[in-house]
């Protein structure tokens, strides 16, 4: 009986994740192009902006949402996937989940803010962190994840339901709150998406394993 595919990426959904995670770039790169060119916020921020909530209690509400996005959430939730493939020893898959959200921060931050020059607001840090959290836990828990392989079908939709809605919730709060515009938080989404899903594939990557002492058989004869 052959082994199941224990990684947070397995074989079979890569066909179906590379186009996607194509279609996502080609989207981003158009955004940012967007964003660069056009004054801040734009007609469609604006636009965003006066159909959300406004006022003291939406924002009360708003700044929970927001922490979902923070470092030390997005760390802790890394950093348990982190421990619990290292448990089932995993190590590929642990280091994908370290790297990930690691590498989108410091894309966002380092590279993307300053070249956009947006006034150092996209993408949204926010935004990247609690997508590449909620990216990370539906591969590990969803239909396709192997922590939650045991899981009721029904109950890992509802799980990595829930996952995008915190995402959702962190990008629309961000707004509410006029710490982004709307852009901000899509291209922070995008980034978060888009750079988790290709390092848990270059980490997962198929390698050879090379065994150094092969068995060997011993012919013995009689007489």
């Amino acid at each position: 009986m052959s082994r199941p595919d224990a990684r947070l990426l397995p074989a079979a959904w890569r066909w179906v994740v590379a186009p996607v995670e194509a279609a996502l770039g080609v989207v981003f790169v158009a955004l940012t192009a967007h964003v660069s060119a056009t004054p801040r916020p734009g007609r469609t921020d604006v636009a965003i902006q006066q159909r959300l909530p406004q006022g003291a209690e939406a924002e009360a509400l708003s700044r929970h949402a927001v922490a979902l996005g923070s470092p030390y959430v997005t760390a802790l939730i890394a950093g348990s996937l982190a421990v619990t493939f290292l448990v089932a020893r995993r190590p590929r898959s642990a280091v994908a989940c370290v790297l990930a959200p690691v590498m989108a921060g410091i894309l966002t931050e380092a590279v993307l803010k300053p070249v956009t020059g947006a006034a150092h607001a996209y993408p949204s840090g926010h935004a990247t962190g609690a997508a590449s959290a909620a990216t990370l836990f539906v591969l590990a828990v969803g239909p396709s994840g192997t922590l939650g392989r045991h899981l009721p079908r029904a109950l890992q939709l509802l799980v990595s339901g829930m996952a995008g809605l915190a995402v959702a919730l962190t990008a629309v709060a961000l707004v509410i709150r006029h710490m982004h515009v709307a852009t901000d938080s899509v291209g922070g989404v995008l980034v978060g998406v888009i750079v988790t899903l290709a390092v848990v594939m270059v980490c997962e990557g198929r390698t050879r394993r090379i065994r150094i002492f092969r068995p060997t058989t011993t012919l013995t004869t009689s007489g």
